[in-house]
């Protein structure tokens, strides 16, 4: 089984006759691809107590209707991706100030790591110490029971002070890898 982990938020389309909002976040659609091609998946990540934790909710089961595991966070909100797209390229505006889906904790942790072949770690999480604490306890659980861990390198710069903050933080996850996922 593949389980992806990190953000889950929403996408929302931002285009001249209004706004359209979708499910999205690396790990979730790579959980989502994942299932579509025939792969037993998991998804766990974390959603504010708002309506826009409850679309996520409600529509998040569509795509992974087995093992979508969500943790809800009564104290913030839904992480929100302004999508606007230029020339056809996507351009990410992120509305996450101390919101779900980077505030995990080993204690939210509502599936077993027993069966697993692959964990797939988002890395949005990162540019904050509750994100990069979470991260490490994943690693170390993927190391301890011997699961391959596949990272996204998520590169997004405006959540980091500098490129090289970003590249010395995302370097240890880096190497802990036995799968690295880059995108331009």
């Amino acid at each position: 089984m593949i389980l992806s982990v990190g953000e889950i938020l929403i996408d929302r389309i931002v285009k001249s006759d209004g706004e359209v909002s979708h499910v999205g976040g690396a790990p979730f659609n790579v959980a989502v691809n994942a299932y579509r091609h025939g792969n037993k998946t998991a998804f766990f990540g974390k959603v504010g107590e708002d309506k826009d934790g409850e679309f996520i909710k409600k529509e998040g089961a569509k795509y992974l209707p087995e093992n979508l595991f969500l943790s809800t966070d009564k104290r913030r909100k839904t992480t929100v991706a302004m999508v606007t797209l230029t020339d056809g390229e996507r351009n990410f505006k992120f509305l996450r100030d101390d919101a779900a889906d980077y505030n995990l904790t080993a204690d939210d942790v509502n599936f077993d790591f027993t069966g697993l072949n692959i964990v797939h770690l988002g890395t949005l999480m990162l540019n904050t110490k509750e994100g990069r604490d979470f991260a490490e306890y994943v690693v170390s659980e993927c190391k301890r029971r011997k699961i391959r861990l596949s990272v996204d390198a998520n590169f997004r710069d405006d959540l980091f002070e500098s490129k090289e903050e970003r590249n010395e933080v995302f370097l240890p996850f880096l190497k802990a890898a036995d799968i690295v996922k880059f995108s331009d």
